[in-house]
């Protein structure tokens, strides 16, 4: 048994003792933690929870909204109480169980008052699980928080972004969600995400930023596909489109930059080969890298370079290039 099953096994095994411990009871034909009993009027528990969220008592304003959205699911003020409960978690650090009640929240009305302010607290989650928050192991206050919850942060973003395609919010979400894939080395999807931002929000002060983290994009992956000749053809198209769209944004030159440095990257990958195979004592190998790094990239620093070393193994650069040339 690996490491990971023999975890997921000790776990199983200690949540039923963990459940015992939670002081589990019988009521009405079920077994249920007492916290969740109503022990008076669904107004009461309302106003208790009103209260506690009121002085910031989270853990209490979580306790009364908790039974209020359980036990009178259909009562008007059940409504407002899944919402109020979704901010006392989210204040409580408890982001996953947050997200669950305000999508409670969101799937109870076709109009519910506090619409907006539910999706950016769900937008906030999404940030805080794309900046390392975790999620408990299988979905239970019992157990640790030990989970990475990118994934979580992408659902939650997805669901900005279709269920509010022309808010502003959704205009951040792609932004996000187009980070954490990057992060991830989607590199296509992320560059999905952030096109699906410049057509969407053409005036928008993040369309011209999205050209330019797709130019640094370009060079990242660069650096991890130099041999992948589609990476300098697409970053010289997305600074042209940049050009065509922003033609007097000041960021330009970055993008040329990152432009030019994907060019360099490139062509140090030639030069790298070029010297490993003069290591080797393959001088006729390594004169066909540099020729090819002179030949396709003749614009970079990394060209001056070569054209050193097949000075110095005595090959006529000049010929060389009039007969590319």
């Amino acid at each position: 048994m690996n490491l990971k099953n023999f975890f997921f096994v000790a776990i199983s095994l200690i949540l039923p003792l963990s459940q015992i411990d939670a002081g589990l009871t019988y009521h009405k034909g079920r077994i249920v933690d007492p916290d969740d009993i109503a022990l008076c009027s669904v107004e009461e528990h309302y106003q208790y929870g009103c209260e506690a969220y009121h002085y910031h008592d989270w853990k209490h304003a979580i306790r009364h909204f908790h039974i209020v959205s359980i036990n009178f699911p259909d009562h008007p003020c059940c409504e407002n109480a899944k919402f109020y409960l979704g901010v006392s978690y989210y204040y409580f650090g408890e982001h996953e169980f947050a997200n669950t009640a305000f999508s409670n929240y969101l799937k109870s009305s076709n109009n519910p008052e506090y619409l907006e302010d539910a999706i950016e607290y769900k937008f906030l989650i999404a940030e805080e699980f794309r900046a390392g928050a975790k999620r408990h192991i299988y979905g239970s206050k019992m157990l640790p928080a030990w989970l990475p919850a990118t994934e979580q942060s992408i659902e939650i973003y997805d669901e900005i972004i279709t269920s509010f395609p022309c808010h502003s919010l959704a205009a951040k979400a792609l932004t996000s969600k187009a980070a954490v894939l990057w992060g991830n080395g989607d590199y296509r999807e992320s560059v999905e995400a952030y096109l699906t931002l410049i057509r969407r929000f053409p005036k928008h002060e993040k369309a011209p930023e999205s050209y330019l983290l797709i130019s640094r994009l370009y060079l990242d992956q660069a650096h991890k596909e130099f041999q992948n000749p589609d990476i300098l053809a697409l970053a010289q198209l997305n600074f042209k489109k940049f050009e065509y769209d922003f033609p007097s944004e000041e960021r330009l030159e970055e993008a040329r930059y990152f432009v030019q440095e994907v060019k360099e990257t490139f062509a140090k990958g030639l030069y790298d080969t070029g010297q490993f195979f003069e290591r080797c004592k393959k001088t006729g190998a390594s004169v066909i890298y540099y020729q090819n790094a002179l030949q396709q990239f003749p614009d970079t620093a990394v060209a001056e370079q070569c054209r050193r070393r097949m000075m110095a193994l005595d090959v006529d650069v000049a010929a060389d290039e009039n007969l590319s040339g």
